[in-house]
């Protein structure tokens, strides 16, 4: 009976010890995926900010070529309106002096201002 007894607790012991080694096996398995998941974690943060960074640069050039464009579009606007009032006044000798009788005469010639 103690032999029978012994090998029934030998027996067990061993599936036991299966077990836990199994459970070792699938702890170190964990450890290393959670390792992992950290690391691309980690970079996917990195790549984050430097994304948001490029965005943000981005943004920046846009709104400062916006601005550069308008100026240029009102200065070309001006050179236009001015070339078109010399025009208009070599081509009919009219002379007004203020500016809003200047403007007001390239209206009724349809020119843009």
């Amino acid at each position: 009976m103690r032999k029978a007894n012994s090998s029934f607790l030998q027996s067990s012991l061993n599936e036991k010890e299966g077990l836990l080694n199994e459970v070792a096996v699938l702890l170190e398995a964990m450890e290393k995926r959670r390792l992992q998941l950290e690391s691309e974690n980690k970079q996917l943060r990195e790549d984050l900010t430097e994304a948001a960074t490029m965005i943000q640069e981005g943004d920046d050039s846009r709104n400062l070529l916006e601005k550069t464009v308008a100026e240029k579009d009102e200065q070309l606007s001006a050179k236009k309106i001015m070339h078109l009032w010399n025009i208009l006044d070599d081509s009919q000798h009219v002379q007004i002096k203020e500016p809003m009788q200047k403007k007001e005469a390239l209206q009724m010639v349809g020119s843009p201002t």
